[in-house]
């Protein structure tokens, strides 16, 4: 989950945040101040028009599958750093300075919109707005001045890495406020020079369906369920983990009066195919919130014997292992809950980068005693700040993995509708949507056959009547969806 974070100390030469929107220009880009944090994926057929000065480029690029992860493969060496797809703006962004957690700078930036569809309408999004410098704002400036504050949901402003870095991608729908093509200019701040963009209304009716499990491999299915929630909605979590029929369920955000029982009890109820079919372990009540391990093929006797994990300096770390017997080969699992909150280099950052080595420590002391075929960890990392815990959790953690010089594998995955890869939002946060849940496993012995994130807000009505679902059961149970992995033994 998001929370309010520390802020760190972030300068450039000069002393102000400089955002570089790269060009033709100037290789290192444009002036430009704005920002991100999240990911998803959107197909398009962007055809735009760049302004750079007062000189106006227009150029036509085929329709090319993206998803905006913070990785830039997709984007396939273009120069060009503002596309359109319909209603959406695609901006490559550069940032100067050290690497950046963009919702927790120490000064705002700013990026200004001008719409021009016959009316003028001007909108200001501010990245680490004042007083407290985190979240993101956006706001309306009407021509008599007034200021409008809106939620930047409303615009389903996205961008990635979460973590801290120097390139980012952001992406802005205008689509709820178009009733037909526009002009956009977009302005960096405080430099003055625009791109010119032509967006037009493009209209997404839900129409996925959940990909059945192949019988051939195993489903793992993380998810942070809010407080607990998947047991005090039981029907409709129920109707959701049958939907996904997972084998492994990795659990963040129990309470601490809700036992590994009591849990068992509602897996065997509602999966099945009877009592005592599922086993679960968890991490120790105290921390207010606790980690569980479930599985229909668990030795339990090797669970409970499982140390749970502390830092250094003796915390106790939200973490629970569960050993499986599965093809007849013997596995681990984990479910991790890592320290929300704070940016790259503060308090929170270090906790989470110690949790990770317990965890590493834990599961190494587990591989003393049996020689697992491989390892799965999933849960809520929390990245928001560096990106060292998800290297410590997946550098040298497979030694078999010649492909990857001994590091885990990180499983892919968006939502079915193909349009974000982003696992938490929360309409009343300050902070935009962005991707906190994480599954890692062994690809010297486990090969991915297929990963997605559910958002039953994607679902044909078809499907949701085949379930027995409703479009706001994952979002009513946890502002955290489902991550879902299928892998198959190598």
């Amino acid at each position: 989950m998001h929370c309010d974070t520390n802020r760190t100390q972030l300068q450039s030469d000069s002393g102000i945040r400089r955002a570089r929107l790269a060009s033709l220009f100037y290789p290192g880009g444009l002036l430009y101040r704005m920002p991100p944090l999240s990911s998803l994926r959107r197909r398009r057929h962007p055809v735009f028009f760049m302004v750079l000065c007062t000189l106006l480029c227009a150029v036509a690029c085929s329709r090319t599958p993206m998803i905006v992860d913070g990785e830039f493969d997709d984007w396939h060496g273009t120069t060009d750093h503002v596309m359109v797809d319909g209603s959406m703006l695609w901006i490559d962004l550069h940032i100067d300075g050290p690497p950046s957690n963009l919702q927790q700078l120490d000064e705002p930036l700013q990026l200004q919109l001008h719409l021009d569809d016959g009316a003028q309408r001007n909108f200001e999004l501010t990245f680490s707005p004042e007083p407290d410098n985190m979240g993101v704002e956006l706001t309306r400036i009407h021509d008599d001045g007034r200021r409008e504050a809106m939620s930047p949901y409303e615009l389903d402003v996205m961008f990635a890495p979460t973590v801290a870095a120097n390139r980012f991608e952001l992406v802005v729908d205008l689509q709820p406020l178009l009733a037909g093509a526009a002009n956009v200019r977009v302005l960096g701040l405080p430099t003055q020079q625009s791109t010119d963009v032509v967006v037009h209304p493009q209209a997404v009716l839900p129409a996925e369906t959940i990909p059945q499990r192949d019988d051939s491999s195993l489903r793992i299915v993380s998810w942070n369920v809010q407080f607990g929630t998947l047991l005090k909605k039981r029907d409709r979590a129920a109707a959701v983990l049958r939907a996904l029929d997972p084998d492994v369920l990795l659990l963040q955000e129990l309470e601490d009066e809700q036992t590994p029982a009591e849990l068992r009890d509602m897996l065997d109820e509602a999966l099945g195919p009877g009592a005592g079919a599922w086993n679960v372990t968890a991490s120790p009540a105290g921390s207010g919130l606790r980690s569980m391990t479930a599985a229909r093929f668990a030795t339990p006797h090797d669970g409970m014997e499982f140390t749970a994990p502390f830092t250094a300096d003796g915390k106790p770390v939200r973490a629970s292992m569960l050993a499986l017997q599965w093809a007849g080969r013997p596995w681990l699992a984990c479910s991790v809950h890592l320290q929300c909150c704070g940016g790259i280099g503060g308090p929170q950052d270090a906790l989470r980068i110690d949790q990770s080595h317990a965890i590493n420590d834990a599961i190494d002391h587990a591989g003393e005693r049996t020689s697992y075929a491989g390892v799965i960890i999933g849960g809520d990392l929390n990245l928001v700040g560096s990106s060292i815990p998800l290297h410590i959790l997946t550098n040298g953690r497979d030694p078999m993995n010649n492909e990857t010089d001994g590091a885990a594998r990180v499983a892919g995955g968006a939502q079915l509708d193909g349009l974000s890869a982003t696992t938490w939002s929360d309409l009343d946060s300050r902070f935009t949507p962005g991707r906190l849940d994480w599954i890692i496993y062994s690809g010297s012995s486990l090969q991915e056959t297929r990963s997605f994130v559910l958002d039953c807000e994607d679902l044909s009505r078809a499907d949701l009547d085949r379930h027995d679902l409703r479009r706001t059961d994952t979002a009513s149970i946890s502002d955290h969806l489902p991550v879902v992995l299928d892998v198959s033994v190598k």
